[in-house]
């Protein structure tokens, strides 16, 4: 079944038998499944109902795929995931401490202090079931893993230490953003299988280290 919600109800991360009424103005989550000669997929896509963003929501929704981007940059043959998700992490911690959601933090808690925004894992087998064996250790080529880092302005979001208040009350009602594309493993690096545009404001960099076919819908 796939997972569609709207708008501050995003931030629940398996929001299945999605009945509400779309409102204006606000984000819609999909992340939908699909199975082909027994072998599954898996992708999210996070975009506005109205085809604008406000400029709360695109700047999230640009720091998501910019810290997507940066974790496919890591991927190759050889290298442990949880090292992937380690570095990805603390890339997300510095864009959010940036804008000032996250407060500064020594670095032994960077990483933990991310968990809060983005509160699953960075991405998991995909094969003959959409999520497929054991978490992924080692990539190795011919493995098909997703990639999908979010943000999340979860019920409790605004109690935690580690989160300026007063600056991420100004970004609830977004509820939240990921991205998630397929991928395969290949010998020097890896092979997207998401032929699914993305919204993109950031053209340049994109163009350098993506290599499916992103667009600017607006």
């Amino acid at each position: 079944m796939p997972v569609c919600s709207s708008g501050i109800d995003n931030r629940v991360l398996h929001n299945t038998g999605y009945k509400k009424k779309i409102k204006n103005n606000t984000l819609v989550l999909m992340d939908m499944g699909c199975k082909y000669n027994n072998y599954c997929s898996d992708i999210t896509r996070t975009f506005p109902i109205n085809k604008k963003f406000n400029g709360k929501s695109r700047l999230i929704y640009t720091i998501v795929l910019k810290t997507q981007l940066y974790s496919l940059s890591l991927i190759k043959p050889g290298e442990y995931w949880d090292n992937i998700e380690s570095k990805t992490r603390l890339y997300l911690y510095k864009e959010l401490y940036n804008i000032g959601i996250l407060y500064k933090q020594p670095t032994n808690l960077q990483v933990e202090s991310t968990h809060i925004i983005m509160p699953h894992g960075l991405g998991h087998h995909v094969g003959i079931d959409v999520h497929d064996g054991p978490e992924i250790q080692q990539l190795k080529e011919n493995m098909v893993v997703t990639v999908e880092p979010g943000v999340y302005f979860l019920k409790n979001v605004l109690e935690n230490k580690y989160i300026n208040r007063n600056v991420c009350k100004l970004y609830t009602k977004i509820g939240g953003i990921r991205i998630e594309d397929t991928i395969a493993i290949t010998k020097k690096g890896y092979k997207n299988l998401t032929n699914i545009s993305k919204i993109d404001y950031l053209n340049k960099l994109t163009k350098k280290t993506n290599k499916q076919k992103i667009v600017d819908i607006l």
